[in-house]
């Protein structure tokens, strides 16, 4: 699970830096193509070499530990944790501390993240099914096919899902929206009204999965 947790947290740099290019496009945020670029191939080789962790293959744990240090390098050089986490970072967060609060240990934090950047994912393909802006369109349909990879990875590999309550899920997407100033597709939804929604469908689509 440690190993698989590791990629989990991997994962999650894929709508982190869609997160990032969204706030770049419609809040006005710095973005660094460099930096997204090295992460996301550092992402994508964890996803092409993930499958040998059933034989404990120690390129995969190499390639886990360059992609956290590719990763680290990027906050370093950005002066904050964008080329790392998104969405999915903060609602896992605000599941570790609703844990917290009800007196349980949290589970790792990579599988969390893992089924947090599912749940993320979800919410970005109804918003490219759903909305006419064409520009946005073009920007979620990028990241697409790494989303459907996921889906592929996380079922040939029998990932765990930490949490599958689903008002526990929903309360935990409230508790992040609150959690960081961040612009990422849940302030998005919110400036749009689309918020409630899509924090629904989401959870129903994922929930259906797992």
């Amino acid at each position: 699970p440690m190993l698989l947790a590791g990629i989990g947290d991997m994962f999650g740099k894929y709508t982190g830096i869609l997160d990032w290019e969204l706030a770049r496009d419609y809040n006005g945020d710095y973005f660094c193509d460099r930096i997204a670029h090295d992460v996301m191939d550092a992402t994508n080789k964890c996803m092409s070499d993930g499958y040998m962790l059933a034989q404990r293959d120690p390129d995969v744990i190499g390639d886990i530990m360059k992609g956290f240090m590719v990763t680290g390098l990027g906050m370093a050089f950005t002066g904050n944790s964008r080329p790392a986490s998104g969405s999915e970072h903060i609602i896992a967060h605000a599941w570790e501390l609703n844990n917290i609060n009800d007196g349980k240990m949290p589970d790792l934090h990579g599988l969390e993240v893992c089924e947090a950047t599912r749940l993320v994912a979800d919410m970005f393909r109804i918003l490219f099914n759903q909305t006419k802006d064409e520009h946005l369109k073009m920007l979620i349909g990028k990241y697409i096919p790494y989303f459907d990879k996921i889906e592929i990875f996380c079922e040939k590999m029998n990932v765990p899902s930490p949490l599958k309550d689903k008002k526990k899920m929903l309360e935990s997407i409230y508790r992040a929206l609150k959690m960081r100033d961040r612009y990422t597709i849940l302030f998005y939804l919110r400036d749009n009204s689309l918020f409630d929604e899509y924090a629904e469908k989401s959870v129903n689509m994922l929930t259906e999965r797992i």
